[in-house]
């Protein structure tokens, strides 16, 4: 027997999704800049998030909560110039980086806590006291 072969058009669509795939990182990388790798723990009453920044200082990070999300940016500028007899040099660099995460729970952004060290950054946020379902009726 014969196994039976999927027709040609078929065929091209596994190629077409990964290249697909491939260009929407790409995209994402260019305008967004490089993600940052985060952990997102949920502890019962509060829910911690980690984002590793190495070779930011605390001074270049910003971090933005609301109830549901978190924004992390970070944007590192620097310019360096050497000058002896002749020779000169100068460099400057530029980096940023932007990350956006879903909460999996509401929390209270007044009440949150942030500390960087050695690289990463953990962000405290305590829940929301949970809202219970109530029955309405109708009128």
């Amino acid at each position: 027997m014969t196994k039976k072969r999927a027709p040609l058009w078929f065929e091209g669509f596994d190629t077409i999704s990964r290249i697909h795939e491939e260009i929407h990182r790409l995209m994402k990388e260019a305008f967004l800049g490089p993600a940052v790798p985060v952990d997102i723990e949920d502890r019962g009453k509060k829910v911690i998030v980690r984002a590793d920044l190495p070779g930011f200082a605390k001074e270049e990070i910003t971090v933005r909560v609301s109830p549901s999300r978190v924004v992390i940016e970070a944007e590192k500028k620097s310019r360096k110039s050497v000058k002896k007899d002749s020779f000169y040099l100068s460099e400057r660099s530029y980096g940023s980086v932007r990350r956006v995460v879903s909460l999996p729970s509401e929390v209270d952004p007044e009440k949150g806590t942030a500390r960087f060290e050695n690289g990463v950054l953990e962000i405290e946020l305590p829940k929301v006291s949970s809202r219970k379902e109530r029955k309405l009726k109708i009128g």
